[in-house]
């Protein structure tokens, strides 16, 4: 269950508050139960897959349509997580400059921090036994329910004190609407952690039951702390809801989010990292010098992932929507439909649901994420 939490809780939920300005939160409950009902119906179909052949996502769609059925899941899958942990870099390089905002201290320019950070991570993206770090791992947990717990309890005096924000709405402007529908597949983001998961249960006969009803609680914390913040700040609501704490305890909580986030990113990036090394290298011999040109280029995503931070850094909830639309939507809809009509070879409605569904959103949210750009 921690597994699944990381993988579907971790930063997510704290781009939640902001991106219900879009959409105003009677469309949010709407969208997020759509989105979780049709991700559980993608992720289920995936299970089955690989019930049946028991080899990993890409390698499923080797089975499934040859050599670019790979290519094309193992290339998604990389340019998600890739996506994915750029987004930590800009909310560990915004945190640390709201700290220092908030302790008068002098704030770091967005290009440092990104330097700084990218520099930071270089090593920790070296590591090859990410199960060593599980310890931390769990500690990384905590420390997310704690931060979530504190700003939840905080939503929670404001709206008491203060009442409801104003402009706060049930359902926001039309032409904003399907921005969230990128951010509402986004948040149900882990599936290409579903796999490895379900390899590590004791019992994976139980993983549909577990997935459901995980995936439900998801849903309901999701959109009620998106909600709370929503209620609580309104349209005022930071990009990252963190931030609305104040004070120096609040620093000390959001330094420790800063190293639960650091410490998944091993986790987050390996799928990046062992997909482009398996293409890149495989001609090469197990040696030295194998092992450093594999260092070497991880160094270089590390910084590409912080170059692309710092550009997207200004449009972090466009940013959000847009992995969402390009990344998340094929992966955890498109892609399990058509595996499991080639695999499995029932449920054939469904799956083409999915099929249709992701393929019309897919336009759609990126058409309105574009748009928005600089607005």
């Amino acid at each position: 269950c921690l597994s699944t939490f990381k993988a579907f809780i971790a930063t997510g939920i704290l781009f939640m508050p902001q991106a219900l300005t879009h959409a105003g939160w009677a469309w949010a409950i709407v969208l997020m139960s759509l989105s979780c009902v049709i991700s559980t119906a993608g992720i289920l179909l995936l299970g089955q897959c690989h019930h049946k052949c028991f080899v990993s996502y890409p390698l499923m769609g080797q089975k499934a349509f040859g050599a670019w059925g790979y290519t094309l899941i193992a290339g998604q899958v990389a340019i998600s997580q890739f996506g994915f942990v750029s987004s930590y870099y800009i909310f560990i390089s915004t945190t640390v400059q709201h700290i220092c905002e908030s302790l008068d201290l002098d704030v770091p320019p967005m290009w440092v921090c990104m330097c700084c950070l990218s520099c930071l991570l270089t090593p920790l993206g070296w590591l090859r036994r990410i199960g060593k770090m599980k310890i931390v791992n769990i500690i990384g947990d905590v420390i997310i329910l704690i931060a979530i717990a504190c700003v939840g309890s905080a939503a929670c005096v404001q709206i008491a004190e203060h009442g409801i924000a104003p402009g706060v709405v049930a359902f926001a402007e039309p032409d904003k609407v399907l921005m969230f529908a990128g951010t509402a597949v986004y948040a149900f983001e882990g599936i290409a952690l579903v796999i490895p998961i379900r390899e590590g249960m004791a019992e994976p006969e139980k993983f549909p039951c577990m997935l459901v009803g995980m995936m439900c609680l998801f849903m309901v914390i999701l959109t009620g702390f998106g909600i709370l913040g929503y209620l609580a700040w309104g349209n005022d609501v930071q990009t990252i809801v963190l931030h609305q704490l104040t004070g120096p305890a609040s620093c000390f909580l959001q330094a420790l989010y800063i190293f639960a986030v650091v410490c998944t990113f091993p986790i987050a990036i390996f799928p990046t990292f062992t997909i482009c090394e398996a293409a890149i290298f495989c001609h090469m011999e197990a040696s030295w010098q194998r092992k450093w040109a594999k260092n070497l280029f991880r160094t270089v995503v590390t910084f590409m992932m912080g170059s692309v931070a710092y550009f997207m850094a200004p449009e972090l909830s466009i940013f959000i929507s847009m992995l969402g639309s390009f990344c998340s939507i094929p992966l955890a809809i498109i892609f399990p439909g058509m595996l499991h009509m080639q695999l499995v070879g029932d449920a054939i409605v469904v799956c083409w649901c999915l099929v249709v569904i992701g393929s019309c959103l897919i336009p759609m949210t990126i058409y309105v994420d574009v748009l928005n750009l600089g607005s």
